[in-house]
């Protein structure tokens, strides 16, 4: 039997990652975490458990002390703010025993900001690196909509910084926006 712990377990994303460790063939026993209790996914785990917020200075003693409690194996942060948490904090998991599934910091660094992540395959590899622009104004957003070809082709366009599908948009105008807006939800299924 392997116990995962797996924080956060009120993000948007953490019922689909759930359900995939609930069709793994290996015995697996999930203790959920979050800062809050009002959510589905604290009954999809085994076990839950309230805990401080990623920021408190508290956070990993906790999260490492929960571990030894539960004889935990492996912790999987789920949201992406989390990473660097743990990431720095790997050595005190790994004093104690504990696996982390998390990338080292630079890592994070880079995917976490998409900005950073396409300047890293501008040189690391090209070919896999779509166009793209730094914009900081409306203005010229415009202007990039434009070289890249729009309202004849559909545009993408991302915040640097966000997590999830947040902040992601894809500007196009064969879509209707409010029919969209009344249809039925997005699945990613």
């Amino acid at each position: 039997m392997t116990k995962i712990m797996l924080t956060g377990v009120g993000a948007p994303g953490a019922p689909d990652i759930i359900g995939c460790f609930r069709q793994s063939p290996d015995d697996l026993v999930l203790l959920g975490t979050d800062i809050r209790d009002d959510f589905a996914g604290r009954f999809l785990v085994d076990t839950f458990i309230k805990t401080h917020r990623r920021d408190s200075p508290k956070f990993i003693a906790e999260i490492i002390s929960l571990c030894e409690q539960h004889s935990v194996d492996v912790v999987y942060p789920l949201p992406t703010l989390d990473l660097p948490v743990f990431a720095a904090a790997r050595k005190k998991f790994a004093d104690n025993g504990i696996s982390l599934v998390v990338p080292d910091v630079s890592a994070i660094k880079i995917s976490n900001n998409k900005l950073h992540l396409y300047n890293f395959l501008l040189k690391e590899a090209r070919e896999l690196c779509l166009r793209f622009k730094l914009v900081d104004t409306v203005k010229d957003l415009f202007e990039a909509l434009e070289e890249f070809g729009y309202p004849e082709q559909a545009v993408c366009v991302r915040q640097a910084v966000s997590t999830g599908g947040q902040g992601f948009c894809i500007i196009d105008p064969n879509v209707d926006e409010f029919e969209k807006f009344l249809g039925p939800v997005p699945s990613i299924r």
